[in-house]
């Protein structure tokens, strides 16, 4: 009789093949014979459904792992959360990160955020792609998205998609706690140097900046 290893195979070729009805039957076969399949099996399938674009069908079965008294691991709702960003449909993505946060087993990893941060701000949704970024800090999260130049990577992204308004900026300079402003003023700093109108702008938020470092 086969075992979780030989399914977990023939999974991985379906889902290569694009037989993903073939892959659902194996798992269902997997549960019929007394298989357990693991996060690898589900995530298998889940990851081959999200890169074909058919969301609907991935988050039906990853709504199966839940309803056969399995957890999803984190790499399931990383997968997920991945495929509903780089379709724009960001609401969805966060509706999935939310479940995520809820979970009482799993927690949002590194992986986790820097899609969060990443595909936020590659949206435009840069007040958002902030807020995960602090929320990554708070969480006490490994900040690796900006590692190795990463940080102006992500500068120029934010201005890349639709900028960073100098409201939004004041705003999100103010409403951070005292021991995180060096950080966030630190981004803001590097967005304006790489605005074009950088020296205007810091010119204006010289007194926020004070505000920030008192």
């Amino acid at each position: 009789m086969p075992n979780l290893e030989t399914y977990n195979i023939l999974i991985k070729i379906s889902c290569r093949k694009r037989q993903f009805d073939q892959a659902k039957k194996l798992l269902d076969w997997m549960w019929s014979y007394g298989v357990r399949p693991d996060g690898y099996s589900y995530g298998t399938l889940i990851n081959g459904l999200v890169k074909c674009g058919t969301l609907l069908d991935a988050l039906k079965v990853f709504d199966e792992v839940s309803e056969r008294g399995l957890t999803p691991d984190v790499t399931c709702y990383n997968i997920l959360i991945d495929g509903y960003i780089k379709s724009g449909l960001v609401d969805e993505a966060k509706e999935i990160f939310q479940r995520l946060t809820t979970d009482s087993e799993v927690y949002p990893s590194v992986v986790t955020y820097n899609v969060m941060i990443n595909g936020l701000s590659k949206c435009g949704y840069v007040s958002e792609s902030l807020e995960f970024w602090r929320r990554m800090k708070v969480n006490e999260r490994k900040l690796d998205v900006f590692d190795e130049g990463g940080e102006e990577k992500f500068v120029r992204r934010l201005e890349k998609n639709g900028g960073l308004k100098l409201e939004e900026g004041r705003k999100k300079v103010e409403e951070g706690e005292r021991k995180n402003r060096g950080e966030k003023m630190n981004i803001w700093v590097k967005f304006l140097n790489y605005h074009p109108l950088g020296g205007a702008l810091l010119r204006k938020t010289t007194g926020i900046l004070k505000q920030v470092v008192t």
